[in-house]
């Protein structure tokens, strides 16, 4: 094949009516194999002394971007005899075996050793769809699919349909093994997915990154929710940057249509540090990322971590009763909201005891205006000032772990409680020893004495016991 120098590839390309601009070594134009409009395409001088491409729209391979500049291509020898390469029904050369069509991903990216990685999206039924294969290099990466036609393997996408969503076949053999509710986690990646899989979560995403997410067929997942009358819960972990947000939105606009009214919670990893103890999350830092930080850390643990996050995430979505129709208005309690020491407490007590967050939080707040007492009020208006005073009330039924809810935000009270009784303890003994000592006087005796402080001393309760045995603090 010819191949260009690169002050020939740049008039070629002003030839054909498209702008050049240049930045540092990196040249970007519209890409001419798919004829793109924006400047998704960037060439440089390669190693090899080869102008080396990458189109970031549409993966177009080296061959393609140089048919597009009208450069003739040669016959190629292969195992010493010449072969004419097929051309596919999408205009792409077809390779007789996916190795080939690898090795020319490879050649078009500038890549001359194998891929780090290979990520394998399949149909339904197990069969074959495409792949994307992908080189990570410094502080970056390279991707490319390969596609599976009638005849073998083309480099790039057939754009002729949806794309299937990542583990398609394990995701609907999950879904189908759940009784009357399922949790999906999605990932922005195949590898943050890979490294949630490791925690045996049921996870899945799309294809070729953030601005994507339309391209990949999500109804399978509706379609299958209905099918086996399952209620959804959708978990996005989103990456941390505004690809992130957008690929986010994107999502959450795809599952409100859902005809079977999934619940969507966003997770981002951020807003949980008080959860997860990390403080600083890395600018795109994503789920693998997380597990990065977490290393060391026992699976179980990372798995409570996240249900405790999932749980205290509000829904995006409206969680709504398909046979009445009717809204529910329960939310999570929204732990994240409290101050950093009060949260993390909530968190530790809830994870550490196995109890939903609301019980402990309730019985926190409640303990916490126990303390504050009149110390400080508020003013609400000119006139009308208001003490700490919070009424907190925990309903659920037997065995749902409401005391290991309450207790342990109630042990300062209760430790406080009983100094207060030990003190009573010893003043009423004082008290009716004095007493005692008084009633043992002749009248004679007590005209002569002076009486003796005899005021009955009186318990001190913060704490009062209901017929349950549950404490209440009193305001």
């Amino acid at each position: 094949m010819q191949h260009l120098t690169i002050d020939e590839t740049v008039a070629r390309l002003k030839s054909l009516g498209y702008r050049v601009t240049k930045s540092g070594d990196v040249y970007r134009s519209p890409c001419p194999a798919h004829e793109g409009k924006d400047a998704n395409l960037a060439f440089m001088l390669g190693k090899n002394g080869r102008v080396v491409f990458t189109c970031h729209s549409h993966h177009c391979s080296y061959e393609e971007i140089m048919n597009a500049l009208e450069i003739e291509k040669t016959v190629e020898k292969s195992s010493d005899k010449l072969q004419q390469k097929q051309k596919s029904a999408f205009g792409k050369t077809v390779h007789s075996t996916f190795e080939r069509a690898v090795n020319a991903a490879g050649f078009g990216a500038g890549q001359q050793r194998k891929p780090d990685a290979i990520y394998q999206y399949k149909n339904i039924d197990s069969s074959e769809n495409f792949c994307i294969i992908r080189w990570d290099i410094k502080n970056d990466k390279i991707t490319r699919p390969i596609s599976k036609v009638e005849d073998g393997y083309i480099v790039g996408s057939r754009n002729d349909e949806l794309y299937p969503i990542y583990r398609l076949p394990e995701i609907i053999e999950y879904l189908k093994s759940c009784k009357n509710t399922a949790r999906l986690y999605i990932c922005e990646g195949e590898k943050a997915t890979n490294a949630a899989v490791t925690l045996g979560l049921p996870s899945t995403t799309s294809a070729f990154g953030s601005n994507n997410a339309t391209k990949t067929d999500w109804s399978v997942l509706d379609k299958t929710a209905i099918e086996h009358k399952l209620k959804l819960e959708i978990v996005i972990f989103p990456d941390n940057d505004k690809a992130g947000q957008d690929y986010t939105e994107s999502l959450v606009e795809i599952f409100t249509k859902f005809k079977s009214s999934p619940i969507v919670k966003i997770v981002p990893f951020t807003d949980f540090s008080y959860i997860t103890g990390i403080e600083d999350f890395p600018e795109r830092g994503d789920f693998y990322d997380f597990l990065e930080l977490l290393d060391g850390k026992p699976h179980y643990d990372i798995l409570k971590m996240i249900d405790v996050m999932v749980s205290a995430a509000l829904p995006e979505t409206e969680i709504a009763d398909t046979e009445t129709n009717e809204v529910y208005p329960w939310h999570p309690f929204p732990v994240n909201l409290l101050p950093e020491t009060v949260s993390r407490f909530i968190h530790e007590v809830s994870v550490a005891n196995g109890c939903d967050p609301a019980g402990v939080s309730i019985a926190t707040l409640v303990v916490l205006a126990t303390a504050i007492g009149n110390s400080r009020r508020i003013r609400l208006k000119r006139g009308w000032v208001f003490p700490a005073i919070l009424w907190g009330m925990l309903i659920a039924r037997k065995g749902t772990i409401k005391t290991w809810s309450l207790s342990p935000p109630m042990k300062p009270l209760d430790q406080r409680q009983a100094d207060y009784q030990n003190k009573y303890q010893i003043e009423k003994k004082e008290y009716e020893q004095k007493r005692a000592e008084y009633n043992r006087l002749t009248p004679a005796q007590r005209r002569q004495e002076t009486l003796p402080d005899l005021i009955e001393p009186i318990l001190k309760r913060i704490i009062s016991r209901e017929s349950t045995e549950q404490y209440c603090p009193i305001p």
